[in-house]
């Protein structure tokens, strides 16, 4: 009796001399990445797409190429996307344009470690600290500064804070 030929199943992708554009799984169910809207999605991948294991942090990308790469012309909403992605820390500006030059904005996929040998740097992860906290005031260490004040002051100018120290000294010297 022969032996029975084993089958092994052939699961390797047909790219038809293209590779795959491979988006972490981690990044995939991350909470940026689901916050962001399909259009965001797609110019990440676009991009994404341009990666090709050693680029990054060099990817050049242009609105008209990501424009074309999508099979859209609304580079306003193009530059939402981007703007979107950066936000949510998956994608950084490595170098801007030069328009003289005619050179295209660098990305860096943060994700990603980026470098050549022997001058690695390791991705940095940015996506992970999303959302950010939006209920937190950002104020300096100074006790003299209140958390209204500080939080109101990229807001408000420096009459309009004054004004308001003032309202509230006199609040609390009515009370007392």
């Amino acid at each position: 009796m022969g032996r029975r030929k084993k089958y092994s199943a052939d699961h390797r992708a047909d790219t038809r001399g293209d590779g795959l554009i491979g988006l972490p799984k981690v990044v995939h169910k991350s909470e940026a990445y689901r916050s962001l809207d399909l259009y965001g999605r797609a110019v990440l991948l676009a991009i994404l797409s341009r990666f090709n294991g050693y680029n990054n942090g060099q990817i050049g990308c242009s609105y008209r190429e990501l424009g074309e790469d999508l099979g859209n012309q609304n580079y306003s909403r193009i530059a939402r996307a981007i703007a979107d992605t950066i936000e949510r820390g998956l994608l950084d500006i490595a170098a801007e344009s030069i328009w003289k030059e005619r050179h295209s904005r660098q990305y860096r996929l943060t994700f990603i470690s980026s470098g050549s040998p022997p001058f690695i740097k390791p991705a940095t992860n940015e996506y992970r600290d999303w959302p950010r906290k939006n209920g937190v005031d950002h104020v300096s260490a100074d006790a003299s500064t209140s958390a209204e004040g500080g939080s109101a002051g990229s807001k408000m100018s420096a009459e309009a804070m004054s004004a308001v120290e003032t309202a509230k000294a006199r609040k609390t010297a009515k009370v007392v």
